[in-house]
């Protein structure tokens, strides 16, 4: 019986984490055109494209990626691990993890 390629779990996660990549990527390149002002506008379609087509698992591991990268590449000071602790990095977690949830 063959299964499929998606159905083992280290593919599955793998393709997570590059259209993740993938998206923070192009919002990386496309910072002088439309601005620093929307951080999340890749990261929001890239994990619901890999909810529904991967799953709840690997939805979660791209969406906290997602976030945590995001803040590291794209938030002023840019290049340091700082995640400020604050509410709207608290509100910031919760739609993006549990809409990640709810649509895989």
């Amino acid at each position: 019986m063959k299964t499929s390629v998606l159905n083992r779990w280290f593919v599955r996660y793998s393709l997570a984490v590059a259209v993740m990549l993938f998206a923070l990527v192009a919002r990386w390149a496309l910072v002088p055109v439309i601005g620093p002002g929307t951080l999340y506008i890749m990261v929001y379609p890239a994990v619901m494209v890999v909810a529904v087509m991967l799953g709840a698992g690997p939805a979660l591991l791209a969406g906290a990626l997602g976030l945590i990268l995001t803040e590291v590449w794209l938030v002023e000071p840019t290049g340091h691990f700082h995640l400020k602790l604050s509410g709207s990095l608290a509100v910031r977690s919760v739609i993006l993890l549990s809409a990640s949830f709810y649509v895989g």
